[in-house]
């Protein structure tokens, strides 16, 4: 649990993750090749890597190269320190960081970026989608962040970001930044995030459930429209509770035509109910949505 994934073209990857038992995280990456169903490990389990999960993790094309960028997430304490991050020592053993790695999906190779602009501070469970189809640029938002040195509240701070091969510069966006018919969205981590392409429009980016600073669910769907343009608002789409009030689920953008869109809402907790799957065995209840966004 808690990797991170992502896709490019037909393949699906994963990235370290916590075994659900004390602080047994890991670092390793993992393919699925879809059209094959085969498995196939991309690296060996790297120790100057952080063992981790609850970071982020896209897919992005530039420089004629295709790269993974890893950001953030929460672990065991690191056996390399790399001094353009922080690495926040936490009350309860673990250190969240904002550490970020790129991932040369053609040579095999990890490396360390350097950062410029108002980077992101140690950061886990938020989320992070591209926002170029074709493109260096990507938006990250919420998620867990360290207080009073030692602490973890949540956040509503929106990141836009860019990546080349060697540099990831980041911009802060501030409330003024989203117009005054708009509004500044509250704090949430553990939220899920799809990004909807029109053929002649910004992308927009789609965010669904989570948790707020009182570990309460945040029950509603927003729409970050015109991210790419400089020219940014948020909105409210109603959606039922059942559809909203969830966190640490999957959402999927399926685009059917122009004018359709179905967002794929997989799994996630409200409150964990459990199914009989035979045997004496009982696992935690999966539940599968499907939204139609028309207009």
């Amino acid at each position: 649990m808690a990797y991170s994934c992502t896709t490019s073209h037909s393949n699906i990857y994963y990235f370290s993750g916590w075994c659900g038992h004390d602080d047994c995280f890991h670092n390793t990456l993992n393919v699925l090749n879809t059209i094959k169903m085969e498995w196939t490990s991309c690296s060996n389990a790297e120790q100057s890597l952080m063992k981790k999960g609850y970071a982020g993790m896209i897919s992005l094309e530039f420089d004629g190269a295709e790269y993974l960028v890893i950001i953030g997430g929460i672990g065991s304490t690191p056996t390399v320190y790399h001094p353009q991050f922080q690495y926040d020592q936490l009350n309860n053993g673990r250190v969240r960081t904002n550490e970020q790695l790129l991932y040369n999906v053609s040579t095999g190779q990890f490396t360390v970026p350097s950062v410029s602009g108002q980077c992101c501070p140690p950061t886990d469970s938020f989320i992070i989608e591209k926002i170029t189809t074709t493109g260096n640029r990507g938006v990250m938002f919420g998620g867990m962040v360290t207080v009073n040195g030692d602490e973890s509240t949540v956040t509503n701070s929106v990141y836009i970001f860019s990546v080349t091969h060697s540099i990831i510069n980041w911009e802060i966006l501030k409330p003024g930044a989203i117009p005054n018919e708009g509004l500044w969205p509250m704090q949430r981590a553990d939220h899920a995030s799809a990004i909807i392409n029109g053929d002649s429009t910004s992308p927009t980016l789609v965010v669904i459930g989570g948790r707020d600073k009182k570990n309460q669910l945040v029950t509603e769907c927003l729409l970050f429209d015109s991210i790419t343009t400089g020219q940014y608002s948020c909105r409210k789409i109603p959606l039922p509770e059942s559809v909203t009030g969830r966190y640490d689920h999957s959402l999927t953008a399926v685009t059917m035509s122009p004018h359709c869109v179905w967002l794929v809402i997989v799994g996630g907790c409200n409150e964990i109910e459990w199914e009989d799957v035979g045997g004496g065995k009982k696992e935690p209840k999966i539940c599968t949505l499907f939204v139609n966004f028309s207009s």
